[in-house]
């Protein structure tokens, strides 16, 4: 953002990840040597690795990760994001769970892209953008499953339509045989990692910074217009940028009122709305520099919540 503000300073991008850019491929062979021994599995050296990415821990959810499992105990599962280990309910030698909590595991998780064979992403619903875009980028082959025809997940690994209400036991069928079909053409996965890695590399934090700014530069002249009016008031604005499509989609600009409460619980607060409770609270950590105060915020902002809703 250096190029487009003036003092990138007082430039700040919430929620915390910039520092661990996942961003950034690694050696396979190395990745999945360190992937074994933080999982403490020595199968992860050689057998087949496939990442699932699934947005919630629904029922359907869950019971596609059951059957995978169980159909096949020759493949090696890590559920990333998701899915934690309780809310699966049951415990499989071949699946493990990775969760985003802390800026080390933003920097762990190119590693276990890099080790990987294979990954499976659910495209529906809540999905999250970040593990597609940052999995292509280190050269992930993926199998998309949707329920809509979608040129644009086409474009980015081998997609199969699968109906919104097509029974759990037929999903969990038509997945495996993708897995396994894919897996065993080597060619086709070469060729998919080739995709992967072509459309991921599309991404740049350049064209992010670009993107942004052209979104920003109205909002603060609309700012100044204001200016005036509102002293020692921090400027906010929000966007959402699709790191597939590669543009952003401004939400509306907001100015809020901080006066009943501090800055850092008002940043919290929006933050809260899009946010894992894990998120918010590094986000916090790096802003107030104090976990006592950060936790204390968290129990206040939560209960608020809850009261609520």
């Amino acid at each position: 953002m250096s190029d487009f503000a003036p003092d990138t300073e007082k430039v700040v991008v919430l929620p915390v990840g910039v520092e661990g850019d996942v961003y950034t491929s690694k050696d396979a062979q190395e990745s999945k040597l360190t992937v074994a021994g933080a999982f403490q599995n020595e199968r992860m050296k050689s057998d087949p690795l496939i990442l699932l990415f699934f947005p919630n821990a629904s029922y359907e959810n869950r019971n596609l990760v059951h059957l995978l499992a169980r159909n096949h105990p020759e493949f090696l599962f890590i559920v990333v994001g998701g899915i934690n280990h309780s809310q699966l309910g049951s415990h499989y030698e071949n699946v493990e769970h990775f969760q985003i909590e802390d800026i080390t595991d933003y920097q762990a998780l190119p590693v276990i892209y890099s080790a990987a064979d294979l990954g499976y992403y659910a495209a529906v619903g809540g999905s999250n953008p970040f593990y597609l875009s940052s999995a292509l980028y280190c050269g992930v082959p993926l199998i998309i499953s949707g329920e809509h025809d979608n040129s644009t997940m086409k474009n980015l690994g081998m997609y199969i339509q699968i109906a919104a209400n097509t029974a759990p036991a037929e999903t969990a069928k038509i997945v495996s045989k993708s897995l396994t079909s894919l897996l065993e053409d080597q060619s086709l996965l070469a060729h998919y990692r080739d995709l992967a890695i072509r459309k991921g590399r599309s991404f740049t934090w350049e064209s992010a910074a670009k993107t942004i700014k052209n979104h920003f530069i109205p909002l603060r002249e609309r700012l100044l217009q204001t200016e005036s009016t509102l002293t020692n008031l921090p400027s906010f604005f929000r966007y959402h940028y699709d790191p597939i499509q590669g543009k952003a989609i401004p939400a509306a600009y907001e100015r809020p009122d901080f006066m009943p409460e501090t800055v850092n619980v008002a940043i919290a607060k929006e933050l809260m709305q899009t946010h894992s409770h894990n998120q918010v609270s590094v986000a916090l950590n790096h802003m107030c520099k104090d976990k006592e105060m950060t936790e204390r915020m968290l129990t206040y902002l939560t209960t608020e919540r809850k009261e609520h809703e």
